[in-house]
């Protein structure tokens, strides 16, 4: 595997997993908890696909009379529903429609994890531009300061400029050991989650998503769609709950008392007709646990439309705010060739020229900034 990591985008589809690409990415304790996570849904599903089999009764006995006299017996019973209107088989649907809503849920736990990596790594990259830009800022002032300085020792400005100056400059120095700590924040943060150094963790290549797409891959709505079919489900093996239940029976016995032993058994079929009090009130709370279960499913669908918006409005405000540096960048570049020629000809002071090129710069740095600010989006968009 390449030593710099690029993941590609996870496209989910009905019960996919984390690939592992981006498992690899999580530290050794946090893909173990994945996995072993994994193995619980897997053996839940199993279990629950076999709830509607009965277990087998087997009995042994040992009994003494009042005469001293023992009695050993043995017997096995057994009794299996093979009929519940579609009570049995919905049973079945259920379990399989649980592991997916399992997985899902368990993807989405762990794709957050993802997203945290990938946003702290932006974030890391991002604030590594600020302190680069603040530390120019820094650079600036500190001309500007040693200019007033020489005013101030001619009699050209008052203390109070001198003062304010000084004070603008310490706090952007104070702003610059707050971005340091910032970075030192981050670093932890993603600690928590990978063992890989940021700058060697690579973001996918990730494109603009049209509404429909970014819904057919909603993991939200996915999982609020899982829901709806458990409930419709429920809701059906409530009602078979409640109507005749056809059986096989079959019961076998030994009793070990008599001098060569004595065997019996009986099978058959039974019906069952259960008579409950609260039978309509425990229908109607599954239907509406069901009826619910679709609202739901209509307000997550909301709710990830406006998500959605919120991110195309984010992305258009971090261009908008490109092309304005950009137009202040091509302005930059045009002062500063005119003060460079007039700093040649011994017009204009070498501070002049100085505090230009590090405005332009400080500017470049805002374009790469809003690329970041972008990819932060997109990363909401997939993660």
């Amino acid at each position: 595997m390449n030593k710099n990591l690029l993941f590609i985008t996870i496209l989910f589809s009905f019960g996919s997993l984390i690939q592992a690409e981006e498992l690899e990415i999580l530290s050794p304790t946090q893909k173990s908890i994945y996995n072993t996570k994994k193995k619980i849904i897997e053996e839940d599903k199993k279990i629950n696909e076999k709830s509607w089999l009965s277990n087998i009764n087997l009995n042994s006995s040992i009994v003494r009379d009042k005469d001293e006299k023992d009695t050993k017996e043995f017997s096995l019973s057994y009794e299996q529903p093979i009929f519940k209107f579609g009570g049995i088989l919905n049973t079945i649907d259920v379990a399989k429609i649980q592991e997916q809503y399992d997985l899902m849920d368990l993807n989405i736990t762990f794709i957050e994890y993802i997203n945290t990596i990938y946003t702290t790594v932006v974030n890391l990259k991002l604030t590594d531009l600020n302190i680069e830009k603040q530390k120019l800022s820094i650079e600036n002032k500190t001309i500007s300061l040693e200019i007033i300085k020489a005013e101030y020792k001619a009699g050209q400005t008052d203390v109070t400029n001198l003062n304010d100056t000084i004070m603008e400059k310490n706090a952007l120095e104070e702003e610059l050991a707050e971005q340091l700590r910032t970075k030192q924040e981050y670093l932890s943060t993603l600690s928590q989650y990978t063992k890989l150094d940021y700058k060697k963790i690579d973001i996918p290549n990730l494109k603009l998503k049209e509404l429909d797409s970014y819904l057919k891959d909603s993991r939200e709505i996915k999982l609020a769609k899982y829901n709806e079919d458990i409930s419709k489900l429920n809701y059906k093996i409530k009602k078979s709950d409640y109507l005749p239940e056809l059986s096989l029976t079959s019961n076998y016995g030994y009793d070990f008392t008599k001098s060569d032993g004595e065997n019996s058994y009986n099978y058959g079929v039974k019906i069952s007709i259960p008579i409950s009090f609260s039978s309509i009130n425990e229908i109607e709370k599954y239907q509406l646990d069901y009826l619910l279960s679709q609202k739901q499913k209509e307000q997550k669908e909301i709710d990830e439309t406006v998500a959605y918006n919120k991110i195309i409005e984010n992305i258009r405000k971090y261009n908008n705010s490109t092309n304005i540096a950009s137009k202040d960048i091509k302005l930059y570049e045009e002062l500063l060739d005119s003060v460079s020629q007039e700093y040649n000809a011994g017009y204009k002071a070498i501070e002049d020229v100085e505090i230009l090129s590090n405005t332009k710069k400080m500017r470049e740095l805002d374009v790469e900034i809003n690329k970041l600010n972008i990819l932060t989006q997109l990363i909401a968009m997939y993660y």
